[in-house]
């Protein structure tokens, strides 16, 4: 059995500045040889310039982006950006991590880590042993970052012991925050504590003192009429040039089809069969084929986004290839904030959340129900395996619930709940 009683270290987080002077070369070297975009490279050399100046010198790349980023009024699809940049600089300087398409596992994950006390960490390396789990693939186990982010959260709190994780503690740790009322963080919390319940006496009793958490029922966020209104304004307009031709054809695709983000950045250009009108692909999420009929608002944002704008010397296979590194596609991502981008230009739920692609496919199902479309057909649209999955989507259909709802003419309330 592991005793553990340390004490929480302050993670040293200073950039080792002269030593990026000496290799930041190889980075931008790996850049142009990967024929990375111009703006890409660009903004990679502004971040190592202000890393460089003596004049105002950073500390960490977390002062870099509280200074230099943060600091400014950058809309959230600016701020992602910035975000990828300064951890393609990032990953390079502590990890020696070249961009090629992907994140930097150790730096995406590792972060709260990076932040833990000795003790802590040794309890973290003994769960990733017994899980048998690869350093590319802790992003995928919600068990070892939620156990992570609760050892985290108790160190800050000033548990820096076990022993010294109160009920208190963890009530709050799942009362605060998106954590609040939880199902799944309390459960993936619990397996990933019984997975290493015998190095400490305190993990049984900290275990015991997990709260018993309800299923959540979450009503799906729709797109509101004047919204839907806005959008397909934009897109049948071809003077309306707020929306860039790629960005038409995605929100095309979003709004009438209902395909998942990870669809559309996977869509091929042999997936599309103009001549019988029909979109035939394999779904990311789940491995199962799905038709979708091809309509005229699609395939004319398609088309025009193809013959127009979208790169002709780009000979790779996908539909909206990365303009980041040419032959591939848009990460999942990139769809998400591109969609959070059309919220602004449009100026859309400013200052709200639910700004991605899924509330385009909650719209479509609520819509289709709303016009008793059957159940087994909404779900084949929408590529579910299931047709229950659709029962989700029935708390939004206000057209029906509203014929369910009681009259309460007999009980007039006072004229204090009314706004007369």
């Amino acid at each position: 059995m592991i005793s553990i009683f340390v004490l929480a270290l302050k993670p040293n987080t200073y950039m080792d500045i002269e030593q990026l002077k000496f290799t930041h070369q190889k980075l931008l070297a790996h850049l142009e040889s990967c024929n990375y975009n111009k703006v890409y490279i660009k903004e990679v050399k502004i971040i190592l310039a202000a890393l460089f100046d003596e004049k105002s010198p950073i500390s960490s790349y977390e002062d870099y982006w509280e200074r230099i980023v943060n600091s400014r009024r950058y809309t959230k699809f600016t701020l992602d950006l910035k975000k990828m940049y300064l951890n393609t600089v990032r990953a390079f300087d502590e990890y020696g991590h070249l961009p090629n398409g992907r994140p930097c596992a150790k730096l995406l994950f590792s972060s709260n880590y990076k932040k833990l006390n000795p003790g802590y960490k040794l309890l973290m390396d003994e769960f990733r042993n017994r899980a048998n789990m690869a350093e590319e693939n802790l992003s995928k186990s919600a068990k070892y970052t939620t156990l992570a982010l609760f050892l985290l959260k108790m160190q800050l709190a000033g548990a820096v012991m076990l022993n010294e994780v109160t009920d208190k503690l963890v009530l709050d740790f799942f009362m605060t925050g998106k954590r609040k009322g939880s199902k799944h963080t309390q459960s993936h919390l619990r397996l990933a504590l019984d997975k290493i319940r015998d190095l400490s006496p305190d993990i049984p009793r900290i275990i015991s003192l997990l709260p018993k958490m309800k299923p959540k029922k979450r009503n799906y966020n729709n797109l509101r009429d004047f919204e839907v209104e806005a959008i397909k304004d934009c897109l049948s307009n071809p003077l309306d040039n707020r929306m860039t031709l790629r960005e038409k054809a995605i929100v095309a695709l979003a709004l009438y089809t209902g395909m998942r983000g990870c669809d559309i950045a996977n869509l091929k250009s042999g997936d599309i069969d103009w001549e019988n009108e029909e979109i035939r692909l394999i779904q990311v999420k789940t491995g199962y084929p799905l038709v979708l009929p091809l309509s005229a608002n699609v395939g004319n944002a398609l088309l025009i986004y193809i013959l127009n704008e979208r790169n002709a010397e780009d000979r790779s296979e996908y539909v909206f290839p990365s303009k980041v590194q040419p032959g591939k596609r848009l990460s999942y991502k990139s769809i998400g904030t591109i969609i959070s981008g059309v919220f602004d230009k449009l100026g859309l739920r400013p200052g709200e959340s639910h700004r991605g692609i899924g509330v385009f496919r909650h719209n479509l199902a609520t819509r289709l129900l709303g016009a008793g479309t059957e159940s087994v057909i909404i779900s084949g649209i929408l590529g579910h395996t299931c047709p229950q999955a659709v029962e989700a989507y029935v708390d939004s259909d206000i057209t029906h619930l509203r014929e369910l709802g009681l009259s309460i003419e007999k009980y007039p309330l006072p004229k204090t709940y009314t706004d007369e």
